[in-house]
Order: structure tokens, then sequence, then C-alpha cells
């Protein structure tokens, strides 16, 4: 590890115990209660590679980043599974966030891996959607000439920047529409998603830039990824990347993330009166729950 590497007097049972001790406090980390309610949750993840059973195998790692109340980003949870990502990864990941409390979500913001959708509407159905726009770009360079690339881009900018999301909306269906003749699997692709695509227009222009793609959670891993190149290119066990992967987490912790996201502080009131207005019902059902309970209690 790092320490043996700089030529530091630690002992392999000394750097062993502090590896374990670290995964430890990771898992007691990923496993915490969490609070109700959040504004955003980014979700994405990572192919890495891990040595298990004597054996370099591929894992995949899913990691939520969380946008709390206060605007101040957390993680909320990383899972580590043996193969590909799947939709029964994510379901596990999803009901784990559940079981530790996580209740009412704004918005989730994740790329468009197939049943995603499907999932969080029935696990969160008063919350938002919004697919990655950075995907739907590279998409877009898969299925279409150069020629086409460069307006389908341009497109996508200028819908970025539209007032509303009505405006937004009736800009890319017009962009769909045409892309239909030429490519119409493409174009159903964009129309059956076209509100998930556009929903970050609904908040303010603000903090569009930071809600628009699942760039804060891709981020969070291309770290992971530095650390797994400069481990020898594979995590020599699943108690090591714990260990590494908390490191980082405490480190951003204790640094970026101490404070509110200075352009989610600049609009609080408006994503609280948001966050209210869309969960409204709940939290008067909760109240009420608490009143009788309280009652009860007294009586």
């Amino acid at each position: 590890m790092t320490l043996k590497r700089l030529g530091l007097p630690v002992s392999s049972e000394e750097i062993e115990n502090m590896a374990q001790s670290l995964a430890d406090e990771y898992k007691e980390f990923t496993s915490r209660e969490l609070s109700p309610d959040w504004l955003v949750i980014y979700i994405d993840a990572k192919e890495i590679d891990v040595k298990s059973g004597g054996k370099v195998k591929k894992m995949v790692i899913l990691s939520g980043i969380g946008v709390n109340m206060e605007g101040k980003k957390e993680l909320l949870g990383s899972i580590v599974f043996e193969g590909r990502e799947t939709l029964s990864c994510w379901r596990e990941f999803f009901l784990d966030l559940k079981n530790r409390g996580v209740t009412r979500v704004l918005l989730f913001v994740t790329d468009n891996f197939s049943g995603l959708t499907k999932l969080i509407q029935g696990l969160f159905p008063l919350s938002m959607h919004q697919l990655c726009t950075v995907h739907l770009i590279r998409n877009g360079k898969l299925h279409l000439s150069k020629e086409e690339f460069v307006w389908f881009k341009e497109r996508i900018e200028a819908i970025e920047k539209a007032d509303d999301f009505d405006t937004a909306y009736t800009e890319f269906m017009e962009m769909v529409e045409k892309l239909k003749s030429k490519h119409p699997h493409f174009s159903k692709h964009l129309k059956t998603r076209a509100e998930a695509y556009v929903t970050f227009t609904k908040f303010p222009k603000e903090i569009r830039s930071r809600i628009k793609s699942t760039n804060a959670s891709e981020n969070l891993h291309k770290e992971l990824e530095k650390i797994r190149i400069n481990s020898g290119g594979y995590f020599q066990s699943k108690k090591i990347l714990y260990a590494k992967w908390f490191v980082l987490i405490k480190r951003l912790m204790s640094t970026r993330w101490k404070k509110p996201e200075p352009r989610f502080k600049a609009c609080l009131n408006k994503l609280h009166a948001m966050f209210y207005e869309t969960f409204e019902q709940d939290i008067e059902n909760l109240n009420t729950e608490k009143t009788v309970y309280a009652l009860t209690q007294n009586s």
C-alpha cells in the first residue's frame, strides 16, 4: 500500500489492520440511517477489477450521491457486485436506500440503463427523473452522421437554454420529428424518453447545469479509477477497495462537501418550495400521524 511504497516504518500487519479498520468504518458509514428528504440523488455504476479467490475479477460498484436539504453533498451508499451492471443490482441498491430511511427525493439523475425509469417510478412514484444529457449527446454521435450530429448537438444545447419546461419539451419533440424519417429507431427512443431528458428545465436556471447530467457521480467514480490505476490496475481485495474508497470519501467530506454547493445554496428557497409542493400531501399525512401518536401517548 501507499505507506509501504513510501518506505515508512510500518509493518505489513499494521497496514493490514489499518485497511481492516477503514473497511469496517466504510461499511458502518454506508449502512447508517439516512434522512428521509433529499433534493437530488445522482446514481452511477462503474466497472472495476478486484482480486478475489486468487483471481482478478470484473465487478461493478453502484454509488449514489445525494444533495441534502441544505444543499450539501453526501455519499448515500455504494454496493459492489461481482459481474456486470444489472437491474436487479439497482433494485437492491434502491431498496437499501429506502430501508435506511430515504422517503422523499425531489429528483433522481441517472443514465439511460434499461429498466431504471420504471424501477424509480415504482419505488419513488412522486419523484422527478432526469436522464443524463451528456449520455444523450454521446448516444447521438453513435447514431448520426457527422453533419447530423453537429446539428443534433446544437439543438440539444439550444433546448438546454429554454426558459421553461413546456418550451424545452416542444423543441425536443420538434427535433425528434425531424430525425424520424432517416432514423426511426433512434427517434422512437428519444420520443419515449422526451420528458425525462428535459425535466431539468423545471428547475431554477441557477442549478440546471448541475442536474442535467450524472457528472457528479461519474466524477467521483473517475477518482476511484485513478486509485485503481495507482494500485497496479486492480484492487488487491474488496477490503482494500473499501479502505481506499473511504479515504477518498472522508477527504471530500472534510473539504468540498463540507459546505453547501454554491449554486444549490443560491436557490434553496425555490428548491424547498418545489419539494414541499411535490410532497405536500405526503408530509401532511406524516404530520397527522405524528399528532395522533402524540395524543395517544399523552392520554
